[in-house]
């Protein structure tokens, strides 16, 4: 404000700052609220993050950005592309399932890949039990293809969703 009738103050508009009463634009990829007083409430957009430099950058692979920060995906887990803006686009190993997940508002969180039980199959994140009770598979099976059927039995084709007995005088 000031004593001059010929001037006018006006609000800081979004996605800028300003400061020594000099109105500034956020940095490409970045953004503010209305209002804001310097240049770091100016917060990279989802899938960037700060660098160095103060520049946005994109998000890399096997990384997810959140609140302007590149974080690594969890443990056992991967992204094959760049540009992931929240933990749950981290995807478990083949082999793994997410177990413990915790997400925040801000796209951060938490989850933890375990490696598939046995007697299972793990893929997509899921962990799903062989589907007969004949079946067995060990530790970080990551297909039903995995589930083999016990002595006597042999696995149905072609979805291997059951075991049928051998039959008579055949070994299998």
């Amino acid at each position: 404000h000031n004593d001059r009738n010929d001037t006018q103050c006006q609000q800081c508009l979004p996605n800028h700052f300003c400061e020594d009463q000099k109105m500034f634009e956020c940095t490409r990829n970045s953004a503010s609220p209305a209002q804001s007083s310097s240049a770091d409430d100016c917060i990279c957009n989802p899938s960037y993050f700060k660098d160095t430099d103060g520049a946005c950058q994109l998000c890399g692979i096997d990384t997810y950005c959140a609140a302007g920060v590149s974080n690594d995906c969890p443990q056992h887990s991967f992204y094959n592309f760049q540009g992931a803006s929240s933990v749950l686009q981290c995807t478990c190993q083949h082999g793994f399932y997410r177990d413990h997940v915790e997400q925040y508002a801000n796209g951060t969180g938490v989850f933890t890949c375990v490696v598939c039980e046995p007697n299972s199959h793990c893929f997509n994140n899921s962990i799903f039990d062989c589907p007969d009770d004949r079946q067995v598979s060990v530790a970080g099976s990551h297909t039903v293809r995995n589930c083999t059927c016990i002595d006597g039995h042999k696995n149905s084709q072609p979805d291997w969703q059951r075991c049928i007995e051998c039959g008579g005088n055949t070994f299998c």
